[in-house]
């Protein structure tokens, strides 16, 4: 790239090589030019030196919960109660957790750890 001329003391041309060139006004780019050179959102006129290309789309932001669309199926109103159990109708065990207030709990046998404590009713051989 090379600065192929500088005039008015802020018009710079560049040339890039292959006939490509640039030219650029530092003069527009420090903001003296009449009228506005920042961007403006709102500005239509595409031949506007403000005018901002491929402004992305904003939506506008629900600010109600009613906005939105119930798909799973959240409960929308109170919800009958009047059958539930109270704390004090419940078995202790329910609010304790405790396996001894259980009642009519089985009995659990001891299982044997040794062979000799069955009964041979197979008739397998106990000794050779």
């Amino acid at each position: 790239m090379t600065v192929t001329s500088i005039s008015n003391g802020h018009n710079v041309a560049f040339n890039y090589g292959s006939g490509d060139s640039r030219n650029v006004d530092f003069n527009v780019m420090d903001g003296n030019v009449a009228g506005q050179l920042q961007a403006d959102w709102n500005q239509s006129d595409n031949t506007q030196v403000d005018y901002i290309k491929n402004k992305p789309t904003i939506p506008t932001v629900p600010t109600n919960v009613s906005s939105f669309t119930n798909d799973v199926g959240y409960l929308t109103s109170h919800q009958d109660i009047s059958g539930k159990a109270n704390s004090s109708d419940l078995a202790t065990v329910a609010t304790s957790g405790d396996y001894t207030d259980l009642i009519n709990t089985p009995t659990i046998p001891t299982v044997p750890t040794n062979v000799s404590s069955f009964t041979n009713d197979a008739g397998y051989l106990t000794s050779h």
